[in-house]
């Protein structure tokens, strides 16, 4: 596991992706990140779910 992962870290052509959601279950996407392998970020964005959030996702995740 840890050689695939440092193969993975020195890909030049690594993109991570973060999409944070309404909760668990029939969740919707609030907040999508993107950055590549040297922590630049590339995308940011937060999104109106048109759905509630729960109580323990904007506690866990900060997301209000």
């Amino acid at each position: 596991m840890a050689h695939w992962a440092r193969g993975a870290l020195n890909d030049p052509a690594l993109l991570l992706i973060d999409v944070q959601t309404t909760g668990l279950g029939r969740a919707w996407a609030v907040q999508i990140a993107a950055m590549d392998r040297t922590g630049r970020t590339l995308l940011n964005e937060l999104l109106n779910p048109s759905h509630p959030i729960t109580h323990t996702a904007s506690r866990n995740r900060r997301v209000r």
